[in-house]
């Protein structure tokens, strides 16, 4: 047996790890995969306090209309009632203070902060958390 085929049950079976993504394409796949598997009452909504960098005039008016720092990425609700903010990061990307206040403020609220790096985090968080439909509600 040539030593290549000896390899094959091997191969099919390891975890090859996701590509990386920026946190915009990341925010893109997750909302795409929201829409396909969260039905109703559950809702989710991004929240788009202005990623990057922005003028300072910008950062005014959204800072006046009440736009708050360290909110996550997504917030997700659903029957429970049971909320869940989503921030979603890089494989290096890690929370500043205002995301780390923001997390024990949702803990402090009973509510679910959770920090996704992938797709299959976030679908790891619904399911721990009973969000996805049932089998037989995905249809």
């Amino acid at each position: 047996m040539h030593w290549l085929a000896a390899l094959a049950p091997i191969a099919c079976c390891m975890k090859y790890p996701e590509p990386e993504m920026s946190e915009a394409q990341l925010q893109v796949a997750v909302a795409r995969y929201l829409d396909a598997v969260l039905r109703p009452p559950v809702l989710w909504t991004s929240i788009d306090a202005g990623a990057g960098k922005m003028r300072p005039r910008t950062a005014n008016q959204r800072k006046r209309r009440g736009v708050k720092k360290g909110w996550p990425d997504i917030l997700i609700m659903a029957p429970g009632p049971s909320v869940m903010g989503l921030e979603l990061k890089t494989s290096k990307g890690t929370l500043l203070p205002e995301q780390i206040a923001m997390e024990q403020a949702f803990f402090n609220c009973k509510a679910w902060f959770v920090t996704c790096r992938s797709v299959n985090d976030v679908e790891r968080a619904l399911a721990f958390l009973k969000m996805l439909p049932k089998p037989q509600e995905a249809a």
